[in-house]
């Protein structure tokens, strides 16, 4: 990371995601939690982590709004919001 950031020298906020361990993250909680498990978009609306989430198994999403509703609908069609 600090090699990319010398490299890069953004002047905007940088992502540095691991897709790899997001998403068995999110299969691991998903396994393991007892309940349903909602993932509250507000949190990160990012839609590269929102696929992840899904990737590892998140289908259900918390909306706390119409546009998150719409996000939602357009890059997971089968999630539930």
């Amino acid at each position: 990371v600090d090699e990319t950031i010398a490299e890069l020298k953004p002047s905007v906020p940088l992502y540095c995601l691991r897709p790899k361990t997001i998403e068995a993250t999110a299969a691991w909680f998903v396994s393991t939690f007892p309940g349903q498990v909602l993932y509250a978009v507000k949190c990160n609306p990012e839609p590269q982590i929102l696929q992840m989430l899904w990737n590892g198994g998140i289908r259900h999403f918390d909306c706390s709004s119409l546009k998150e509703i719409e996000l939602i609908h357009a890059l997971l069609p089968s999630a539930k919001a």
